[in-house]
């Protein structure tokens, strides 16, 4: 019998980090020979112990039995203290999926809470292994100065349970979807100010913004809705908070276009499940939005007249390719495609994809390391 523990300062619904955790927990949970634990301080719905400090960890039956503790870091707990503290000498894995950078926040950043993280984030030098979900995330740790450990890149599996085709989805009105926290890091600002312009310019559209409100930024949210009210946009942009995975995979499989304005990603799960909806993401260039699309998308300039143009070429691209789904019109970082062939590389980016993939090779990494 292998014994996992998997230790989160919080497993949030709808949530990527919090999706990644549970499904493997109930992937390990059904695989013979294996016992799997949640410990928490902060969790919704799920079958997990709740844990509040590095102490409680070490006193933790399940914790002090364990083959394997699975450590999942999207920001700065004392939890990780834990990495330090006599009595933690079982396997350690870090699964490290990102932290937004100071100059990426838009606000204030507090000082002692930067140097937290970077205290902490070179405790896991001291780990048996670290996954990261993407290549991007598995540089900084090394700029950062973690050595010692193998790094593993590991994508996230996406949510989506079916592909879904472009080709074929109607045309008009042109259906956006923005998708991430209700924060300045993610600059929803900007899609405000894209969407006057649109307006201005008596473009049919809608475009729906899907954020948590568990981690919502309150303050921000108020800028946000101030913005949609004076752009007179409330007929043309709606705000949605905690939606279920139905109707979210509803949306995208309407949306056209998925639009991002983050100013840092460290893998952006959201991007390739719109990907394999039928959507064509278009998203601000920097960290790993970059690289996020394979190809299949468009990364532009961080400003609005750049978002703006990518955003009316690719409407129009869709436009002209719906009269003949074999002709070329998409011009994406890729290169050009037609809508079917669109349709058909977004086919196969979902099979490797899936959350079995995910869960197969972490269980199989996981094996491997307890010998």
């Amino acid at each position: 019998m292998v014994k996992i523990v998997t230790v989160s300062p919080s497993i949030i619904p709808r949530d990527a980090i919090g999706h990644i955790i549970t499904s493997a927990h109930k992937f390990y949970t059904s695989t013979a020979g294996v016992k799997s634990v949640l410990l928490s301080k902060r969790g919704y719905s799920f079958d997990y112990q709740g844990i509040y400090s590095p102490v409680d960890l070490i006193f933790n039956a399940d914790f002090h039995e364990a083959d394997i503790a699975i450590y999942h870091y999207g920001h700065a707990s004392p939890l990780f203290d834990a990495f330090i503290l006599k009595g933690n000498d079982k396997k350690k894995i870090v699964n490290y999926h990102n932290v937004t950078p100071p100059d990426a926040t838009g606000i204030s950043y507090n000082q002692k809470d930067w140097n937290i993280y970077l205290q902490q984030v070179r405790l896991f030098s001291q780990a048996d292994e670290i996954w990261c979900d993407s290549h991007t995330n598995s540089q900084s740790l090394r700029d950062l100065g973690v050595i010692g450990p193998d790094i593993n890149v590991i994508p996230p599996p996406v949510r989506v349970n079916s592909h879904c085709k472009l080709a074929g989805k109607s045309r008009n009105p042109l259906n956006m979807i923005a998708i991430g926290r209700m924060a300045a890091s993610k600059n929803i600002i900007d899609l405000i100010r894209v969407a006057e312009m649109l307006a201005n310019d008596k473009v049919d559209f809608n475009l729906r913004i899907i954020f948590n409100r568990s981690t919502c930024d309150e303050n921000y949210l108020k800028v946000i809705k101030t913005s949609i009210s004076k752009g007179n946009l409330g007929d043309r942009v709606t705000l949605f908070n905690d939606v279920s995975d139905l109707l979210l995979f509803k949306m995208l499989g309407e949306a056209q276009i998925l639009v991002s304005t983050s100013l840092h990603e460290g893998f952006g799960m959201t991007i390739q499940e719109a990907i394999h909806s039928g959507c064509v993401p278009i998203t601000y260039k920097g960290s790993n939005l970059s690289y996020a699309n394979g190809g299949l998308g468009i990364t532009c300039p961080p400003d609005v007249n750049s978002l703006y143009s990518s955003i009316r070429d690719v409407a129009s691209s869709i436009e002209m390719g719906s009269k003949d789904w074999d002709k070329t019109t998409l011009n994406l970082d890729g290169g050009r495609f037609s809508l079917n062939e669109f349709d058909r590389l977004t086919k196969i980016a979902w099979h490797l994809a899936t959350s079995e993939s995910y869960e197969r090779s972490t269980l199989n990494r996981i094996l491997a390391l307890n010998g």
